[in-house]
């Protein structure tokens, strides 16, 4: 089932966008921080962080650290899939 996308717009003065290369670059950096922040708050997993900024949950916690985020904030939940997954990996049941 495809996920429902909404698009929104962010008004910014002409001195913040000559911050960016472009504009495509603002909307990825606008993203990526709104998803750490939801992720800061508890809002989202980091397997929802990863999936939404296009990331390999592998790769998250580099980002984790830019944004001052701490990388053991993993939820039960998430700890066990991954320890399951481990399992399989490694061939054991």
């Amino acid at each position: 089932m495809a996920t429902k996308r909404v698009q929104f717009e962010i008004e910014l003065p002409d001195e913040l966008m000559s911050l960016f290369d472009s504009l495509e670059a603002a909307n990825r950096e606008a993203k990526e921080a709104l998803v750490m922040e939801l992720l800061r708050q508890g809002k989202i997993s980091q397997r929802k962080a990863a999936e939404l900024l296009s990331l390999n949950r592998w790769d998250l916690p580099d980002l984790m650290t830019k944004y001052g985020l701490s990388t053991l904030m993993i939820e039960p939940d998430e700890l066990a899939q991954d320890a399951h997954a481990l399992q399989q990996a490694l061939g054991k049941r």
